[in-house]
C-alpha cells in the first residue's frame, strides 16, 4: 500500500480497486498481503487480481484461501470474465 501511495493512488482508489480492504478497526489493510499477485486480463486490460497463498501455508496456518480474487469492483465482476 506503501508503494501505491508513492505513485499517487489514494485510499479511496485502492478500496475501490479491490487492492484493499478494511480491518475490523476500519483501517486500510492489503488484500493480498503475503501473497503472489497476478493479474486479470480482458482484451488487454487489467480488471482485477488474483493472490495465490505460499504453498507451504495450510488452512491451519490462518492464511485464507489458497486463492484469492479481487472482490466485486466496478471493473470486474468474477463471473463476467
Amino acid at each position: 500500500m506503501d508503494h501505491l501511495r508513492n505513485h499517487g493512488v489514494t485510499d479511496l482508489e485502492m478500496d475501490t480497486a479491490g487492492v484493499a480492504t478494511r480491518d475490523r478497526t476500519g483501517s486500510l489493510i492489503d488484500r493480498f498481503r503475503d501473497r503472489a499477485v497476478f493479474p486479470i486480463e480482458h482484451n488487454g486490460e487489467i480488471l482485477g487480481f488474483v493472490g495465490r497463498r505460499h504453498p507451504d501455508a495450510t488452512e491451519d496456518d490462518r492464511k485464507g484461501p489458497k486463492y484469492l480474487n479481487t472482490p466485486d469492483t466496478p471493473l470486474f465482476h468474477k463471473g463476467d470474465c
